[in-house]
């Protein structure tokens, strides 16, 4: 099943790199262009756009004939921008704070204004925390690892009885 990935806005640049209007965020490896297979070389999301460079596509001449073009991909994939992951991702994720493994992950739930983690903490207690970007520091979803500011952990954390 092809998805339309996004639309060549302009060439952005001497190099071929192609500014794009995302309506998707499912281009892994490759893009069609009018049936036409191009493998992505480079794929960088900045603010509201994505930029695009194709293998083939090395200068701003041949990156102005895809102006306007309508760029699909096989929909069966899925790559996310930087610091997105799923909540899925998380759920069943350890805990590390200062180099000491808290707990594990058992649910995320979402209240609007900020997601909200479930810790189970290797005492038993539960804790509920929001996701917060000062108190993620960092979560690799591949090895279900996340690890928490103490700091941060210990003004925002509320224990369940």
């Amino acid at each position: 099943m092809k998805v339309l990935f996004g639309t060549v806005l302009k060439p952005q640049g001497i190099k071929g790199e192609l500014k794009t209007r995302v309506n998707s965020q499912t281009a892994v490896g490759e893009v069609f262009v009018k049936e036409k297979a191009y493998k992505i070389t480079s794929l960088v999301f900045r603010e509201r756009f994505c930029y695009v460079m194709l293998d083939g596509v090395t200068d701003r001449n041949a990156a102005e004939l895809f102006r306007g073009a309508e760029l699909y991909c096989d929909g069966e994939t899925e790559i996310l921008p930087d610091n997105t992951y799923y909540v899925d991702d998380m759920v069943g994720s350890a805990v590390i704070m200062g180099n000491i493994a808290f707990g594990t992950i058992i649910a995320v739930d979402s209240f609007g204004a900020a997601d909200v983690i479930t810790l189970a903490g290797a005492d038993g207690k539960r804790v509920r925390v929001p996701h917060l970007k000062k108190l993620v520091l960092s979560f690799n979803p591949k090895d279900k690892i996340m690890i928490l500011s103490e700091e941060v952990f210990g003004e925002v954390a509320v224990y369940e009885d």
